[in-house]
């Protein structure tokens, strides 16, 4: 049975993944400590309280703050229950087996992200409450959970944290020695300023550790730190998404460039990083396609005339190159499967360029399967997912170039 088909009848083992929100409220606990503990001070002895509110709570503060807030960043990235649980999905709600039911009517959105280096994360938003997640190894049934709450994926925000605001080694070097030096010179020339000090180590460690946030709207792609807006770029202005080193480049129409930073360094972390900027060019484009702005070049799917044997051998060749060295994006080909005004022709042979796909690819060509009503596109994909050659070559044969007349 069909993954679409199947959301309210199969059950899905699931994981749940430990909530990331908590990281705010600790970090405000951490920051708050100091002040409580200078407010203290201030109670006893004013003069005595400022200097050591300045010398005490402030850069020595930093020095603990900033580790402590850069060890939590790490421990909650990605932390799943490792007890596997039964998950459920109808018109009624999500029902995890050992756990509260989630009602549908409190289910704002949900939508499937891929996860490295398998699997998928099923995001839910509910009213009034912190976002619940999920992780699988089923990654068609993440996709049929989703479908089997009745919900669109494709319109739903999707949200990447980004590196903090001052992320470079050499910047935060020379910006930290200059705010110490100022420290040291107010206490020692003006102890009345002494809180001083620590106001310039709280922001120093919020503009180092502190991340910001890359929001993926329909309208478009909004960069906020600290609940406050830092860009906006509407998505009817994009007009390239470039995947690049620990960032995504976006080439706007007017000729300008602006970069949605995920890591400032990379490091050994490249293939953790690597995945976050694929997601957030594929949520970019995902916008795109929804607003009808992203243009594919499919130019390279056509037949042109070509025998069929070696039409098949050149769409096998467009994905052989490693990442975006290959010649057509692999998520540009899910896209032109998924794409319903694109020519039968033009679906399958992108539908055949995927070859062996990854669970989330697999995934989604199923559901593009399902929602066809022409025979011959239902057939062709599901051949090209088997890689049945002869499916594939009977299926091509009587696959019409265009759109049936209607």
């Amino acid at each position: 049975m069909s993954a679409r088909g199947e959301g309210s009848e199969r059950a899905v083992v699931v994981h749940r993944v430990r909530a990331r929100e908590p990281w705010a409220m600790v970090t405000a606990a951490i920051v708050a400590a100091p002040i409580i503990g200078g407010t203290v001070l201030a109670l006893i002895d004013p003069l005595y309280a400022m200097m050591m509110f300045g010398m005490m709570f402030g850069w020595t503060g930093a020095i603990v703050l900033w580790p402590l807030l850069a060890a939590h960043r790490r421990a909650t990235r990605i932390d799943a229950d490792p007890k596997p649980r039964l998950s459920r999905a109808s018109s009624a709600g999500l029902f995890v087996d050992g756990g509260p039911a989630l009602p549908r009517e409190r289910i704002v959105a949900a939508f499937v992200s891929p996860s490295w280096p398998n699997g998928a994360y099923l995001r839910l938003h509910r009213r009034g409450a912190w976002p619940v997640e999920l992780w699988t190894a089923d990654v068609e049934g993440a996709h049929a959970l989703v479908a089997a709450l009745g919900l669109d994926e494709q319109h739903v925000v999707g949200i990447a944290r980004g590196a903090p605001r001052l992320s470079s080694v050499a910047a935060r070097l020379v910006i930290g020695v200059l705010l110490a030096a100022l420290s040291l010179l107010i206490v020692a020339r003006v102890p009345l300023l002494s809180p001083l000090p620590l106001l310039f180590a709280a922001a120093f460690a919020a503009f180092t550790v502190l991340p910001v946030e890359h929001v993926v709207g329909t309208d478009g792609v909004l960069t906020r730190w600290l609940g406050r807006r830092v860009a906006f770029v509407p998505i009817d202005q994009i007009a390239e998404v470039n995947p690049e080193p620990g960032r995504v480049r976006l080439v706007l129409k007017n000729g300008e460039t602006r970069h949605l930073v995920v890591a400032g360094r990379i490091g050994g972390a490249a293939a953790t990083i690597g995945m976050q900027v694929g997601l957030l060019a594929e949520r970019v484009r995902r916008a795109m396609r929804c607003a009808g702005t992203l243009e594919i070049d499919a130019s390279s799917l056509e037949r042109s005339g070509r025998e069929l044997g070696a039409w098949i051998a050149s769409l096998r060749d467009l994905t052989r190159g490693t990442g975006y060295r290959a010649a057509v994006q692999r998520e540009d080909l899910v896209y032109l499967v998924e794409d319903p005004r694109r020519p039968p022709q033009v679906r399958v042979a992108a539908a055949i360029a995927l070859g062996d796909g990854d669970p989330h690819e697999r995934a989604r060509l199923r559901i593009a399967a399902d929602s066809s009503s022409i025979p011959e596109v239902r057939e062709a994909i599901e051949a090209a997912l088997e890689s049945d050659e002869a499916r594939i070559s009977d299926a091509l044969a009587r696959l019409p170039d265009q759109h049936p007349a209607r």
